[in-house]
């Protein structure tokens, strides 16, 4: 069948409430078979396009659409989305909130269940050997890594064999390894089974080594369209090369801040037996160091700051603080105030209807509203001061979530992937805040695969040791 997947002609599309139109006068043709990479920069309008692609905009994302779009050859917004699910899979940014059932094997059958395929098991392992989840199809889905679960998303979306797959940064919070394992997989879908892959996409060399074509997204337009190769080219030359610094930073020569020993960390499974994750690790943290742990998905990165910000159950160990010696539920109840934890997911850190309140409640709910502006003017975020943070873009949104943390003013801050899945401007803004927070005098860690974002920022990298499983 030839022909158009997609077609978009003079589409414009606007938020309730926003003051001007997300996407303003589109028009796109994604031919079938093709694997098209969409970039551009946080905010411009590459998930707004995903969501209409998929039938979310109009449907069940109200707001103001006009121009036409077409599925196959037929009028998007006159068809369901049901309908539209069985032709068009979707990986959302936020893929967390794509998960809905609690294990593995069920989060991965629920789409042909749900449509009462009679194969469904068949259709369920399949995916999960495709995304590579054998090892892990019998744990909780809260057993996984940020990594695995973007991986799990992607099985529920392949389960259902759609002819069109669009995923909003595939890559995102993935190592070197999974990245390979998910692109190899939608790339091998693409050439053999001829489906139309979709991705929203900020690194040329994915581009040009996965996909066919390439558009760039600029202020709700199509800026321009190109083949792969030319599309990473002018990447390339658009996006400069990470920013380092300009001169290394003297090392932190603070006193000791935090020592553990011996923590032991994991998680039960679905019979309740325990899975250790971290095995007899010791890590000690000086005043004011910056520290980058580094690892594969699922090797404990984001186990080793939950347990350090006492959000686990299965921890046990000896920590150190100020010389004082304690266990691990004595450690929950000391570190208040003095260790703040950014989760992988940044719209977690937002409680209030506006960053500024969020600013002051982080601040103990003491703070006036002068003194949240004054922070988030810190962070180049002033003139958001009054907005959602839900409702901001990815850049935006970490770097807020950071000032969140840092509200707190804690000795010890903990980040989980502060820069996953931004384009490089963005991602060179939160890498600023960064920089600014040794002013404040306080001990961070991040949990990061970016090589760039380690080696450039931190004092000292910690790659955590687990077979098979390569630290980037």
């Amino acid at each position: 069948m030839n022909g158009a997947a997609l077609e978009l002609e003079n589409v414009r599309f606007r938020y309730p409430g926003a003051a001007e139109d997300s996407l303003k006068g589109m028009s796109l043709k994604v031919e079938r078979g093709s694997f098209l990479a969409i970039t551009g920069e946080n905010g411009s309008g590459k998930t707004t396009l995903c969501k209409l692609l998929t039938g979310l905009i109009p449907h069940y994302i109200q707001g103001t659409a006009e121009g036409s779009v077409l599925v196959n050859g037929k009028d998007a917004f006159a068809q369901s989305i049901g309908d539209l699910a069985r032709q068009i899979g979707f990986v959302c940014q936020d893929f967390e909130n794509q998960v809905l059932c609690p294990s593995v094997l069920s989060e991965a059958a629920y789409s042909p269940l749900n449509y009462g395929l009679a194969n469904y098991e068949e259709l369920r392992d399949r995916a999960i050997e495709a995304c590579g989840l054998t090892k892990v199809r019998d744990r909780f889905v809260w057993q996984l890594s940020g990594g695995m679960l973007h991986l799990l998303a992607l099985a529920g979306t392949l389960a259902l064999t759609p002819d069109i797959l669009v995923i909003d940064e595939p890559a995102s919070q993935l190592d070197g390894q999974n990245t390979g394992l998910i692109y190899g997989t939608l790339q091998r879908m693409n050439r053999e089974d001829g489906k139309t892959v979709i991705v929203i996409e900020h690194d040329p060399d994915i581009v040009a080594r996965y996909c066919t074509a390439c558009v760039k997204i600029v202020d709700g337009r199509v800026a321009w369209a190109d083949t792969a190769e030319g599309g990473a080219a002018r990447m390339r030359a658009e996006y400069p090369a990470f920013r380092r610094r300009p001169a290394p930073r003297e090392a932190a020569e603070g006193g000791l801040l935090l020592e553990v020993r011996d923590l032991r960390a994991g998680y039960r499974n679905m019979d309740e037996d325990p899975v250790p994750v971290l095995k007899d690790l010791s890590l000690s943290l000086r005043e004011g160091e910056r520290v980058a742990v580094t690892a594969g998905n699922g090797a404990g990165k984001t186990t080793l700051l939950k347990a350090l910000a006492g959000q686990l159950k299965e921890v046990s160990g000896t920590f150190l603080w100020d010389g004082g010696a304690c266990d691990y539920p004595s450690w929950k109840k000391r570190l208040k105030g003095r260790v703040a934890y950014v989760p992988q997911d940044p719209a977690l850190s937002f409680l209030k209807d506006s960053v500024a309140k969020d600013i002051a409640f982080a601040m103990g709910g003491k703070a006036d509203g002068e003194e949240a502006r004054k922070l988030l003017e810190r962070f180049g975020l002033g003139s958001l001061s009054d907005r959602d943070g839900r409702l901001l873009s990815g850049g935006q949104m970490r770097r807020a979530a950071i000032a969140i943390g840092a509200a707190q003013s804690p000795r010890l801050l903990l980040l989980d992937e502060p820069t996953s899945g931004l384009d490089a401007a963005s991602r060179q803004a939160v890498m600023d805040v960064l920089m600014n927070l040794s002013d404040q005098a306080m001990t961070c860690v991040i949990a990061t695969h970016d090589r760039a974002v380690a080696e450039s920022w931190a004092d000292r990298v910690v790659a955590l040791d687990r077979p098979g499983v390569p630290p980037y």
